[in-house]
């Protein structure tokens, strides 16, 4: 009896190839048929995501099985054993990349972050749709997939980001640099929105990251410059000039938040920032102090009708942090009147009303209506199915919580409110398909990319392996 059989290592390998591209193809029809309303009618939230995907990686493996079917088992039994061998880690590689996008959509079917879920994707939904324009009935960018992640604030990451999955691991080299371009954004919330829905107001800042490319041509010079000015406006030296023109992407995530929440970014934000007097006066790397951060989003706020609270700033602060705050006017002055700023809030269909308790006849606002309904369900429920309705709900969850839990910090009375805000904001949306149009890859076919880092992935683990030593 042979020790080495050739075409049994061959059969080896295609059975490991199969069964990649048959779970991939169970999950794929699996998941495309969960996406659906409650009432069983095609929702297609994540119709774009799962195709992107899922067309990704069939190719990749589709092209690894031929290389396995193609391989010469006629030479020597070592050099045809290593051939497969390599094709097998390649293999693997691909279980690897396609597991980091799988588990974020698995999240959806574990009970633990499935109804939050359900939740954020609506208000990541109407976050970013009123983006678009509303003649377009596909929107060409598609919708962020928010996951939940064991970390203290939330994070985006779209297509051009990929540098922001770093990790440590040599493993994880392979992962960012197979995902060059992402297939879909994708959006980490803090564990903490699982207990505290308020905290879905934060996607308003997310959402920010992801659609600033979008505003206009070279719309990120133009907002860092509009910052700059803002800070040479405040006599700053240029080197400060340069440390705010460093924020810009931040500022400009902010400013979204305060055009999709109201006021109510600036008081989610501030759960996250409040701190000591050491830490609220420090100078960060993409953050002003957060002082100065909370006092720009409320002054922003302030430009476009309403009021914020936030903390009180330390009574001393570092020489550094009080130029900062000089700035802070100045820089909000110099957003506002930008031409694309104005054209995003009328894009937005931003109100301030919509934050007002009630407006110059006496009407309620539409955040207070879902105040009171989510902080007493007798309350008369405010009208769902508009595309701002969830996030308008989530902003109004987050009042809800400032006036009732703050005051009354029962266990019963937090359960309450976040069952409630949990349920409602889930189904507050329109019905309707929410996927997006197809953006087709640059100069290369589905799973080239992919198929070309698998296959130097030996070499990438490699050299982070050698550079430890």
């Amino acid at each position: 009896m042979p020790l080495l059989s050739k075409e049994s290592r061959r059969q080896q390998s295609l059975l490991e190839v199969d069964a990649l591209s048959a779970e991939l193809e169970h999950w794929y029809e699996d998941w495309t048929q969960r996406d659906v309303h409650g009432d069983g009618t095609l929702r297609g939230q994540y119709r774009t995501q799962l195709q992107a995907v899922y067309s990704e990686v069939k190719a990749a493996a589709a092209a690894l099985r031929q290389q396995i079917a193609s391989t010469s088992v006629t030479g020597h039994a070592g050099d045809v054993y290593s051939a497969f061998s390599r094709t097998e880690r390649e293999i693997l590689w691909l279980w690897r990349v396609w597991y980091f996008f799988r588990d974020k959509f698995e999240q959806r079917a574990d009970s633990r972050f499935r109804d939050i879920l359900r939740a954020a994707d609506e208000v990541v939904w109407s976050c970013h749709r009123p983006f678009f324009p509303a003649r377009v009935s596909q929107v060409p960018l598609p919708a962020p997939l928010p996951y939940i992640k064991a970390d203290f604030s939330p994070s985006a990451l779209r297509q051009d980001q990929r540098q922001a999955l770093d990790r440590k691991d040599s493993d994880f080299l392979v992962v960012k640099e197979a995902f060059r371009d992402l297939p879909v954004p994708i959006l980490a919330l803090p564990i903490t929105v699982v207990r505290n829905p308020w905290a879905l107001v934060l996607i308003g800042h997310e959402a920010g990251h992801i659609l600033e490319p979008f505003i206009a041509p070279d719309f990120n010079a133009t907002f860092s410059a509009a910052v700059m000015r803002g800070a040479d406006k405040a006599d700053c030296s240029e080197e400060d000039q340069e440390v705010w023109g460093g924020w810009s992407d931040e500022i400009f995530a902010d400013v979204y938040s305060v055009l999709t929440m109201g006021p109510w970014a600036v008081w989610a934000i501030a759960q996250f920032e409040a701190g000591d007097d050491e830490s609220m006066g420090k100078r960060r790397f993409v953050y002003p102090a957060p002082c100065v951060r909370l006092r720009l989003i409320a002054e922003l706020a302030s430009r476009f009708g309403m009021s914020a609270e936030m903390p009180p700033a330390p009574a001393h602060l570092p020489e550094e942090t009080m130029r900062d705050d000089a700035c802070v006017a100045t820089v909000a002055n110099e957003i506002v009147s930008l031409s694309a700023i104005k054209s995003l809030a009328s894009a937005l269909d931003f109100s301030r009303q919509l934050y007002e308790p009630r407006d110059e006849l006496g009407r309620v606002g539409e955040v207070e209506q879902w105040k009171r309904h989510l902080g007493n369900e007798k309350a008369a429920q405010p009208a769902v199915g508009l595309v701002r309705t969830a996030r308008i709900a989530a902003a109004g969850a987050a009042k809800a919580w400032s006036e009732t839990v703050f005051t009354n910090d029962s266990e019963e009375t937090r359960t309450a409110l976040r069952e409630l805000s949990i349920c409602r904001i889930a189904v507050a949306g329109p019905k309707g398909v929410r996927s997006a149009l197809s953006i087709a890859r640059p100069a290369a076919e589905p799973g080239q990319s992919l198929l070309r880092t698998v296959r130097q992935a030996d070499e990438v683990i490699r050299g982070a392996n050698a550079s430890t030593h």
